[in-house]
């Protein structure tokens, strides 16, 4: 595969990355056994094949960690406001507690 079918494949969605590489799986297996058969004159197809599926695979597995990796910190972010929120509504009710302490200790100093 050349340079530029290579960056082309970085620019394909994973649905399209999917459907070549079903294409491509199926014509090594054809070129697999046309060099049992001796039919095959380039037998360096079949390397070729095997490397640009694993091109693929590779390609596909980064996206989807990718969408992992996004989705992990999407979770992040909202359990982090959510402890931010939680510790803002427990400094005010500590806040008001302390009120009312300061409040009791002084009329009783009274």
């Amino acid at each position: 595969m050349k340079t530029k079918d290579i960056k082309a494949l970085h620019e394909q969605t994973i649905t399209q990355l999917q459907k070549q590489l079903v294409g491509l799986q199926q014509q090594l297996a054809q070129n697999r056994i046309k060099k049992h058969a001796r039919k095959l004159e380039n037998t360096s197809l079949v390397k070729l094949g095997a490397d640009d599926i694993a091109r693929i695979k590779t390609i596909i597995k980064e996206r989807q960690i990718a969408q992992q990796m996004e989705s992990a910190k999407e979770k992040l972010q909202q359990k982090t406001i959510k402890a931010v929120a939680k510790e803002k509504s427990e400094t005010k009710s500590t806040k008001k507690s302390t009120k009312k302490t300061m409040k009791k200790v002084t009329k009783k100093a009274k």
